[in-house]
């Protein structure tokens, strides 16, 4: 992360998942596309970085400790109204996705996921700003 007033290299995104291996594996892939990521492992943390960078993006698992990740999502958008947020999570169900897509997600992935899916979705989803 670029430190707080200095430009990013490219757009600001937050992974939220208390699963830290899988945490950096999005970093990794993400950085292929030139994307400053930032880690936290739950709700607290990334409340914590919202505060401080402008992120675009949040890619948040649907199960951390505390607040679920749709929780975590509308203590975020409290911080940073607007913010695209991508849910993840390894216990898909109809259920899940109407309700992650019906409170406001922008979109919802199973993990794992490709690689290759994930960079389409977030290039997607951060083009949408741009249009």
């Amino acid at each position: 992360m670029p430190e707080p007033g200095r430009p990013a290299r490219g757009p600001l995104v937050l992974v939220v998942d208390d699963e830290r291996d899988h945490a950096l594996t999005v970093r990794a892939i993400l950085a292929r596309d030139d994307l400053e990521v930032s880690l936290a492992a739950d709700a607290d943390e990334a409340l914590q970085l919202a505060r401080v960078y402008d992120f675009r993006l949040a890619i948040i698992d649907l199960r951390l400790p505390g607040r679920d990740g749709l929780a975590t999502m509308h203590a975020l958008w409290r911080e940073r109204p607007g913010l695209r947020c991508l849910i993840l999570t390894a216990y898909p169900s109809p259920g899940t996705l109407r309700t992650a897509l019906s409170e406001g997600a922008s979109a919802y992935l199973e993990k794992p996921c490709s690689p290759e899916g994930l960079r389409a979705i977030v290039a997607s989803l951060l083009a949408l700003d741009e249009g």
